[in-house]
């Protein structure tokens, strides 16, 4: 279906994206995390305009903290699937749009360690973690100087994750929306 509609459904996402608000944009990114897990890595590029649009709205004050959790899961996902386009992508966007990419790193960095708490989904906090720890290689000046905050959200995140006795019945669609409003009441 991608190969055939991909460039109408990526615009349709685009579109919708850069126009809903901060509720409708958290229930628009479980879908770009499904497109990131099944699209292939090396055509990444064809998202660009999606991921330029998150990273703004990363940078908008105005957001509410689900929003830029949210978007900062999208991020990690992207940063889990191709790490170099990931960076690519925060020099980019950073230098366009900021001079350079230390703002926008930096505040990655804080909604990654500091605005976790918004979600009350372990799924979320997982690939936040994730995301951050493959970041850490990069010895970003945002990374050096936030690294007691990032030690503390690594340690709360891994005592989450000890291995249960089971891993049945893990349901990773109801695990992403865990603890949210999904009907807006």
């Amino acid at each position: 279906i991608l190969q055939m509609h991909g460039a109408t459904v990526f615009n349709t996402l685009l579109e919708v994206t850069n126009s809903v608000n901060s509720r409708g944009l958290t229930m628009v990114t479980p879908v770009l995390d499904i497109i990131l897990q099944i699209f292939p890595p090396t055509d990444l590029a064809l998202l660009e305009g999606i991921f330029f649009t998150l990273l703004n709205r990363l940078g908008d004050e105005s957001e509410t903290d689900e929003a830029l959790i949210h978007i900062a899961c999208i991020l990690s996902r992207l940063a889990v699937t191709n790490l170099a386009y990931f960076l690519e992508m925060l020099v980019k966007y950073g230098k366009e749009r900021c001079g350079n990419e230390d703002v926008l790193f930096d505040r990655l960095i804080y909604v990654w360690t500091e605005k976790a708490y918004a979600s009350s989904s372990s799924l979320k906090r997982k690939i936040l973690c994730v995301g951050l720890i493959l970041t850490l290689d990069t010895k970003h000046s945002s990374i050096i100087s936030r690294m007691d905050c990032i030690g503390d959200f690594l340690l709360e995140v891994a005592n989450e994750f000890k291995l249960p006795n089971s891993l049945d019945n893990i349901n990773v669609a109801e695990e992403w929306h865990e603890g949210e409003d999904v009907d807006g009441n």
